[in-house]
């Protein structure tokens, strides 16, 4: 998957919200990096029927954080709302899949994460596409 880099500033979340549709509608991934290397991505893809969303972190250098997940899905009648989080640790370079949630392929969806590591923030956000 590709990931789609965006600077997280003032101008750059307003740009992110735009990119998350279109990546989310290629099965590619919403991106953002926060300050010092720090970055978030969601991951979205489809199998069995299923549509998979996978929170995923990045740093330069050696990190230990926190991260919360928000997943907003609806589809077919039915309301999902999930709600992860917890500590990661990683190596300097390192990427991590944080989780994964799984919805109906049909579903709609608003997806946000945000991660903390040593004081360094940074968030992404994905939804799909309005059709």
């Amino acid at each position: 998957m590709t990931a789609i880099p965006v600077k997280l500033a003032a101008a750059a979340a307003v740009a992110l919200s735009a990119l998350g549709p279109l990546a989310a509608s290629l099965g590619a991934s919403a991106a953002a990096e926060g300050p010092a290397g720090l970055a978030c991505e969601i991951r979205t893809s489809r199998s069995g029927g299923l549509l998979l969303l996978e929170p995923v972190v990045r740093s330069d250098r050696a990190a230990r954080g926190d991260y919360d997940f928000v997943v907003e899905g609806r589809g077919s009648g039915s309301r999902s709302d999930i709600a992860q989080g917890g500590a990661f640790t990683l190596a300097a370079g390192e990427t991590a899949r944080l989780a994964q949630v799984s919805l109906s392929s049909s579903a709609r969806f608003e997806a946000r994460l945000e991660i903390e590591a040593g004081g360094r923030r940074a968030a992404c956000r994905a939804v799909t596409p309005r059709g």
